[in-house]
């Protein structure tokens, strides 16, 4: 449950909705921890926290779809139905990435959402959110995710549009 507020100058308004996941609650967050467990098992067997990382950013971009629903923007639509939109892609891998002890953070602005992640002391942005173009667009090749990610993993702040003052973060 939850709710979306649009304030005008005279007035608001208030909608209110409903997440059908409330009903049988215990039974999704299971479903949720287990599909994590299942992704981080094999993310602890990498060498690095870098390579921990990439592991789990490739699985989100190259596993799962772009598309827009009611459950769309929450982690479990990310990890459990295998289709979101940016704000479930962020929040799936943000909780992996903090269950692995790499520190991140949630960054929205402009309508998208995406992680910056600490990497050895230094602050990147980082975006797990597959093309959208189309909804339920998928990668065809290794090639087009390699594409992708030198575009959106791990970028510097002034190689990414988006990232806020990395002032914003503590080291």
């Amino acid at each position: 449950e939850g709710y979306h507020r649009t304030v005008y100058p005279n007035y608001e308004v208030i909608d209110f909705s409903y997440n059908a996941l409330a009903d049988d609650h215990e039974r999704y967050q299971q479903e949720f921890y287990q599909k994590a467990e299942q992704i981080l098992s094999v993310a602890r067997k990498k060498r690095t926290k870098l390579e921990q990382e990439k592991y789990i950013y490739e699985y989100l971009v190259a596993e799962r779809l772009y598309e827009i629903y009611d459950l769309a923007g929450s982690a479990y639509a990310a990890l459990v139905l295998g289709s979101a939109k940016c704000e479930g892609f962020a929040l799936a891998f943000h909780y992996l990435l903090k269950q692995l002890d790499i520190p991140s953070y949630y960054v929205t602005g402009e309508n998208h959402a995406w992680l910056v992640v600490n990497m050895d002391g230094s602050w990147y942005a980082v975006d797990p959110t597959t093309p959208q173009e189309a909804n339920g667009y998928r990668f065809k090749t290794k090639g087009d995710i390699e594409r992708f990610e030198k575009k959106y993993f791990n970028k510097r702040y002034s190689e990414y549009e988006r990232s806020p003052d990395v002032s914003d973060f503590p080291n």
